[in-house]
């Protein structure tokens, strides 16, 4: 890979992760190979591995062709952040191979049927590493509700079957947005009261 300048590009991801771009709607496809559930380890294929404190929620087409929104479990969306600065410098996409590596994709513990989840704009969403809190937050101050991203989604992309959609990252809810860098071997903790517990170690880099 050739070298590339990637301060400009690094100041201009903090600003799409913290919210500048009001109502872009961000999306990349995962490779199905990448899922990993609750107590799998993450290896990390060799970058600067980071969290990403998620809610996922499972949509299929109804027979008429609307989206209908029936369940909702956590989602961990671990990311190579310097793979991510390196693509982002290049392609301005925010996915890529940074998000598409062996159990890069933590779901868990299950899908609880949205009728079990009031509000869920309003869940309450934490996260712990090494047994301390890192973040707590919700998804109230997102620019799209879920039913709204989810409508804007199907409406544009010729989506079929059923599908896990993840809410993006409750604000603070990852080390980059603080500066701070993932210790290798770390445990990290996903919870909410009305879906559980979703817990991944940090693997070492290869």
């Amino acid at each position: 890979m050739d070298d590339v300048d990637t301060g400009p590009a690094l100041q201009a991801l903090e600003s799409r992760l913290l919210g500048a771009g009001k109502r872009t709607l961000s999306w990349g496809e995962r490779d199905p190979a990448t899922l990993s559930a609750s107590c799998d380890p993450i290896a990390n294929p060799g970058g600067e591995l980071d969290f990403e404190l998620e809610m996922a929620v499972a949509v299929r087409r109804r027979d008429n062709g609307d989206p209908e929104i029936f369940g909702y479990t956590l989602y961990n969306d671990w990311t190579l952040r310097d793979v991510q600065v390196q693509t982002f410098a290049r392609t301005l996409n925010l996915h890529g191979p940074a998000k598409n590596f062996r159990g890069s994709n933590s779901f868990g513990p299950m899908i609880v049927m949205a009728d079990d989840v009031a509000d869920p704009m309003n869940q309450i969403l934490r996260i712990e590493v090494d047994g301390r809190l890192f973040a707590e937050g919700t998804l109230a101050a997102a620019d799209w509700t879920i039913p709204e991203a989810v409508a804007e989604l199907y409406s544009r992309e010729p989506i079929s079957g059923t599908e896990l959609l993840g809410s993006g990252t409750v604000l603070g809810g990852s080390m980059f947005e603080r500066g701070l860098v993932l210790r290798p071997g770390s445990s990290v903790v996903l919870s909410n009261p009305s879906i559980g517990t979703l817990e991944n170690r940090a693997g070492e880099a290869a």
